[in-house]
């Protein structure tokens, strides 16, 4: 580094401190400072820190080096450096490096201008960057999903990057296919590993390395259970320093883990070279692992040795813990298990069944519970073995579920009373269910209500509800189901009535799976009754309930943006807007489309027809292949509108189609209802050619017949608030709706921070674009208004 320095500028002096674990005591640390400037000591023992700032005024320019930055964890200490930083003049210059510099570089104080920092994040390619040294050495674009493989595979390890490269550019015999490349690359690296990194430890490091790779994570208990090595924590260290391949966590400073090149490399090598000790330490990790508690993770070790009696063992030792667990990571476990295996044991093969279901996966669901039933014996009792009950009667309660989402009522209902009369009413694992774990934008619209299935989930609730009477959450979970489908059916007064009994539950119990459905429900009637004011102070306080719910802020927030819509609120609209541009990219979520269809209105709302039109089109692709009935109507009914504002007319009208259609078989009255200002002159403007394409489907026809005839005092807005809405500005509405609270213009004017004078002028004009005399006569018009719609 001297070198360097004095080949630069001779009158720079250089100061080089790699720092240690030790360093974190503060009068070491000093000492070790005033050692590379040098320091002069004013008394003895280690010198203070304003002395080290003193002395950098003795020399003209400097460049102080701080290595392994990492290895200082006391946050005293920390402070202390970044003080150090801070003080010094500006001929002082710090160049820091370790693989976890975030205290730094989050302190407001420091001047990064003049602060250098190398991370190991720095040596890594990202996905933009490996992209672009394939395009540049082969001239091939790769996919996004072959990029994704790589970045996980190589961790932006750029050997590996030019190892995938080398099967893709012509240097080798023949050139490979991306797939393949990626393939080859593990066996590729297993040379390098082996002789330039493995075989140049001692025999101590190499025998540590091999034990401690079993695992995806390890911290220093788990290594020296798995190597008895006394001295785990300076071995870690020690790997960790030198460059091989092991890596701190950076949310877990005690938790390392492998490259996972080189862990494949150590695991494959183990194998080979010791066959016998692997097996001894492969089935003492899974105990270690099971012993733990960390039974998922016990499963996934226990199944690529196809030890499935030990597998299914641990998959069943705490059945509730599992349901802590996502469904996604659930069945990429239990997918892994030969369904012949599984069904060995029954409570394990119903458990796949109803994450199967939960995933709608329906008919691998019905194929796992035929065949679980073909091997249990007619004349033997099987009990579930978390509750003890009657293992056949949830066998049964799927079937009902499986028979619901195939429009089956009859049989539906059929094994629902049989898994009353089973279970002895509805089951242990039911009665103890205390809320949704993760929040929906609707019941009805989730498993709970069979993904939307009107009559089904009506059929259910009425009569399961007679069985769970009370203020439980499962009776306030059928009361919200039914508000619901109450409310699709266009029966409002009943559809509210529940809703309102659903939500006091939520409220009582801070349930934010009751909360929220109902609250977005009941925010929907209060904007169809035009009633804007109502709606966001419901929507306010279940904000501020949920306000450490961060599962439920986003579901809110949608909601709110649609409140906006309604009330012309558009720069709100676009601020959601500006927030969402994540949701449109990558995978599809079912468990996101609230939020979806929200960004879809909005889009509408901003006259973003292209970039909406072509969003709904991949979410309809993306719904076709599930049983969301609701979302596929939904969605055609959005189309048709962007396509009508495109002026496709061909593709509106085939979208206003499929729209009835679906509506009429599922019953959804309220889906072209809610919108009606919009989907009604839709309706009617596309009559000829709707008349056309339904003429042979017969009760369509009809249901379509019927919405064309709903006379405007029986749909939502009629004559009243939707008119308003059309005619008033966004001021005038907001002023409307505090009138019709009987607010004087005092009130209003400081509710809205306007002027008196304002309001005044604001009320002139709705009297006059409504055409009606007084807030008398406003107020009369608007309650006539709702009883109609009522």
């Amino acid at each position: 580094m001297k070198d360097w320095s004095n080949s630069t500028s001779p009158a720079i002096f250089t100061g080089w401190l790699t720092l240690e674990e030790s360093d974190n005591d503060r009068a070491r640390l000093l000492d070790r400072l005033a050692a590379i400037l040098p320091v002069e000591k004013e008394v003895e023992g280690p010198p203070s820190l304003e002395a080290v700032v003193r002395s950098f005024y003795a020399r003209d320019e400097i460049r102080l080096f701080l290595d392994r930055f990492e290895a200082i964890h006391e946050a005293d200490i920390r402070d202390m450096l970044t003080d150090l930083i801070v003080q010094a003049p500006g001929h002082v210059r710090f160049y820091i490096a370790g693989r976890d510099v975030t205290p730094l570089l989050s302190d407001a104080r420091i001047p990064h201008s003049d602060l250098l920092v190398i991370t190991s994040d720095h040596l890594k390619l990202d996905a933009v960057e490996m992209k672009q040294i394939v395009r540049i050495g082969t001239g091939i674009e790769l996919e996004n999903r072959v990029i994704q493989s790589l970045e996980h595979l190589t961790e932006g390890w750029l050997p590996a990057v030019n190892g995938f490269i080398s099967y893709l550019d012509g240097s080798r015999a023949q050139r490979w296919k991306q797939d393949a490349a990626l393939d080859a690359i593990v066996p590729d690296m297993h040379s390098y590993f082996l002789h330039r990194v493995f075989l140049r430890q001692s025999p101590q490091i190499q025998t540590f390395m091999l034990q401690t790779a079993l695992p995806d994570f390890f911290d220093a208990d788990l290594a020296f259970a798995l190597t008895q090595h006394s001295q785990k924590v300076d071995t870690i260290e020690h790997i960790a320093g030198s460059g091989l391949f092991l890596f701190q966590e950076a949310s877990d400073r005690y938790r390392y883990r492998y490259h996972p090149l080189y862990a494949d490399f150590l695991r494959r090598h183990f194998k080979q070279t010791e066959p016998a000790e692997y097996e001894r330490l492969y089935n003492r990790y899974g105990s270690w692992l099971e012993n733990e508690g960390l039974l998922l993770d016990a499963v996934r070790h226990w199944l690529p040795i196809s030890n499935y009696e030990r597998a299914t063992n641990a998959l069943l030792a705490d059945i509730p813990s599992l349901f802590s667990h996502p469904t996604k990571k659930l069945l990429q476990v239990l997918d892994a298990f030969p369904l012949k295996e599984l069904i060995k044991s029954p409570t394990a093969a119903i458990l796949y069944a109803w994450f199967l279901i939960t995933d709608q996966r329906i008919s691998t669901a019905e194929t796992v519970l035929h065949q679980t039933e073909a091997g249990m014996r007619e004349d033997q009792v099987y009990l579930f073995s978390l509750t003890g009950e009657d293992l056949r009667g949830y066998i049964a309660s799927f079937h009902s579920i499986v028979y619901y989402l195939r429009h089956d009522k009859e049989k539906g209902t059929a094994f629902m009373q049989e898994t009353e009369s089973r279970l002895n009413g509805r089951g242990l694992i039911y009665c103890h269910t205390s809320s949704i774990s993760k929040p929906v934008g609707s019941l009805f619209k989730s498993a709970f209500g069979h993904w939307g299935s009107l009559d089904q989930s009506i059929t259910m609730c009425e009569y399961a509800e007679k069985k769970w009477r009370g203020d439980s959450v499962g009776y306030g979970y059928f009361q919200a189901l039914l508000g619901e489908c109450y409310y699709e059916r266009h029966q409002l007064d009943d559809a509210e009535r529940r809703l309102l009994i659903g939500r006091r539950i939520g409220l009582d119990r801070r349930d934010p799976g009751l909360l929220i459905p109902t609250t977005l429900t009941l925010v929907q009637i209060r904007l169809n009754e035009g009633n804007a004011t109502n709606a966001e102070r419901l929507l306010e306080e279940t904000q501020t309930l949920l306000a450490e719910q961060p599962e439920a802020t986003w579901l809110l927030d949608a909601c709110k943006a649609r409140v906006g819509m309604e009330t012309g609120a558009s720069d709100s609209v676009k601020r959601w807007l500006a927030d969402q541009e994540e949701s449109t990219t990558g995978t599809h979520d079912h468990n996101y489309m609230y939020k979806y269809l929200t960004l879809l209105r909005a889009w509408l709302y901003t006259e973003e027809f292209d970039r909406g039109g072509a969003f709904a089109e991949s979410l309809l692709h993306y719904s076709q292949s599930l049983y969301r009935h609701y979302y596929k109507a939904e969605l055609h009914l959005l189309l048709a509108l962007f396509n009508d504002r495109t002026r496709n007319i061909a593709s509106a009208v085939l979208h206003l189609e499929q729209a009835l259609q679906i509506g009429h078989e599922e019953g959804y009255i309220q889906l072209f209802y809610k919108d009606w200002k919009r989907i009604g002159p839709l309706l009617a403007k596309y009559e000829k050619q709707l008349r056309l394409a339904l003429k042979e489907e017969g009760d369509t026809a009809v249901f379509y017949e019927q919405l064309l005839q709903t006379p405007r005092s029986a749909a939502p807005n009629a004559d009243g608030f939707g008119k308003a809405a059309d005619l008033l500005t966004p001021a005038e509405y907001k002023v409307l709706q505090l009138l019709l609270e009987g607010r004087s213009n005092a009130f209003i004017a400081g509710s809205l921070n306007n002027s008196i004078e304002t309001v005044k002028s604001h009320c002139k004009n709705i009297y006059k674009k409504l055409e009606l005399k007084n807030r008398g006569a406003v107020r009369a018009h608007f309650e006539q208004a709702s009883r109609m719609t009522n």
